[in-house]
This record gives structure tokens, sequence and C-alpha cells, in this order.
């Protein structure tokens, strides 16, 4: 009795570990496939994402040139909203 309660457990604290594995996986394609443990180099500058005015390291951030200036994006979506946004508004 006690070691199928103990398989049980062990099962279910596996199939967490894979939930939590999957999640992590969905939340770094939806970035762009950056790490999430980007952390700024000594000395490297910050940038501010327009779209959801988050900052980020220059280097873990996605670029796009929109109206000839170079904006800085924390992921895809973000970019693409602004993009849709700055078409539709006339902003760069």
């Amino acid at each position: 009795m006690i070691i199928r309660l103990i398989l049980i457990v062990i099962a279910v604290l596996l199939g967490l570990v894979v939930v939590n594995w999957f999640w992590q996986f969905l939340k770094s394609a939806e970035r762009g496939n950056r790490p999430s443990n980007a952390a700024p180099r000594s000395g490297e500058p910050m940038v501010q994402d327009p779209q959801c005015r988050t900052y980020l390291p220059k280097s873990a951030a996605l670029t796009a040139e929109i109206a000839g200036r170079t904006h800085y994006f924390c992921g895809r979506s973000c970019a693409e909203k602004y993009r849709e946004q700055a078409a539709v508004s006339g902003r760069s």
C-alpha cells in the first residue's frame, strides 16, 4: 500500500515537471526563442520596448526598423502590435 502511494506521488511530481517544462517552452517560443534568464552583461545598455514599455538588455532584444528608426522589442507579438499601430497612426 505504501509503495503504491509513493509511486503515485512520484508520477504526479514527474507530471508537474513535464507540464512546467512545456509551459516554459511555449513562453520562450513566444519571446522569439531567447533564453528567459537573459541578464545584461556588465555595462550593457538596457532598451525599452515601445509597445509594452518593459526594459531588457539590448543583446536580448528583437530589433525592427520601422519608418527608418530601429526599435527594440521583448518579443515578436509586441513588435507586430507596434508595427500595426504605427501603420494606422503614422508614427515611427
